[in-house]
């Protein structure tokens, strides 16, 4: 940002901002079209490869598909599974599964207080059907607790949960079943042949529990006020370092599960304060194996944030952490 906003008031400078990357800023907008130029001044000689860029938001899925079918776009970004399913498969970018959707548990209620009854969650969900089913196969069965495929990504050192049926009961032995069904809050985007699985599932063990879906807003504020016992949300690596994920749960209250954070905090501490990198790695695997066995929340799957893009593009790559660059792209 320039200093002085460049003698503008703050206000003006927000409205046309100035891009000092591989475009400048044509044209902004809150709720329209971002229109980016190519900048002569870029530092990479010959990059970017296009002279313009028009972000556009369009909110009805079936629209993306159109527009995607007639080239009228070249790339769609966060496309849901069911819209990825409908296209010619070809369309769809090579992109690494990093998004983490869980289940997760509000230790407040006394049922999910207890950590043998979280586990048991954990065992009684069967992962292949919730990835073949309530992600159309967009993904990976999870193997942490934290976002795969990034730089030093690890598995869970005695392994992740995995459908058990017989473990889970196993675990439930002896604990009363909970004085009324749990009731499972989802959003009104949030695929219903998923929380129709976890439901299901946890039936089969002897937990019941109820569907309750609601509008965006009450779910974020369910979530934020943790006004609920059993929720699905998703998280995924925002930058290429492993300790993000981890920062971010501790930040939202233990991934809004109003789990204690002090432990997984000391660990996240211990990790900045070293620069040794094979520290940094032990430290990552004790985070992934707190988690696993603490169990605020179960991961669901390793899942993608889905692209897709014309065919003749090239030069796109999409990263790890849900980025990637519009300076490389070209035909």
């Amino acid at each position: 940002i320039p200093d002085n906003f460049a003698g503008k008031t703050e206000k003006q400078f927000w409205q046309h901002p100035i891009g000092a990357g591989a475009f400048t800023v044509e044209k902004w907008s809150t709720d329209g079209d971002i229109v980016l130029d190519k900048n002569p001044e870029y530092y990479r000689e010959g990059y970017p490869k296009v002279d313009k860029v028009t972000n556009s938001y369009v909110s009805d899925s079936n629209s993306i598909a159109l527009q995607l079918k007639s080239k009228q776009l070249d790339i769609a970004n966060q496309v849901d599974t069911v819209t990825a399913k409908s296209l010619d498969q070809s369309l769809i970018a090579d992109v690494p599964a990093h998004q983490t959707p869980t289940l997760i548990f509000n230790v407040k209620n006394e049922y999910l207080s207890n950590k043998k009854v979280r586990q048991a969650i954990g065992y009684a969900l069967d992962y292949k059907t919730i990835l073949s089913t309530g992600f159309n196969g967009y993904g990976e069965i999870p193997e942490s607790s934290l976002p795969p495929n990034l730089k030093g990504a690890t598995k869970a050192s005695n392994g992740y949960y995995s459908y058990n049926v017989s473990k889970a009961k196993e675990l439930l032995q002896g604990i009363d079943k909970p004085s009324k069904p749990l009731e499972l809050m989802y959003s009104t985007g949030t695929s219903q042949a998923l929380v129709q699985i976890i439901q299901d599932d946890l039936e089969k063990v002897g937990i019941p529990a109820e569907l309750k879906k609601v509008d965006s807003g009450t779910w974020a504020a369910s979530l934020s006020d943790g006004d609920f016992d059993l929720n699905v949300f998703a998280t995924n690596a925002n930058s290429p370092d492993l300790i993000d994920a981890p920062s971010y749960v501790v930040s939202t209250k233990m991934l809004y599960s109003q789990d204690d954070t002090s432990e997984l905090s000391k660990l996240i501490e211990q990790y900045k304060e070293t620069s040794d990198a094979s520290q940094k790695a032990t430290i990552i695997q004790n985070i992934d194996d707190y988690l696993t066995d603490e169990a605020p929340y179960v991961v669901l799957a390793a899942a993608k944030v889905i692209v897709a893009r014309q065919t003749d593009l090239k030069g796109l790559e999409v990263e790890p952490w849900s980025c990637y660059y519009y300076d490389t792209i070209t035909r």
